[in-house]
């Protein structure tokens, strides 16, 4: 790490709702595994030594 880089601290909120008769294929649908990964692949394509 470079001496003037800096450590940035993310915060991810995953929303978990209750299915409550909705079709789990419908494109609203998102389980909390897809979400969380939606948001580690944008942190890790936004802020890694490799995109910068």
């Amino acid at each position: 790490m470079a001496a003037n880089a800096r450590i940035q601290k993310l915060v991810g909120y995953v929303r978990v709702s209750s299915v409550a008769g909705r079709d789990k294929n419908e494109e609203a649908f998102k389980s909390p595994s897809v979400q969380r990964e939606a948001m580690e692949r944008w942190a890790t394509a936004k802020y890694s030594a490799a995109g910068h």
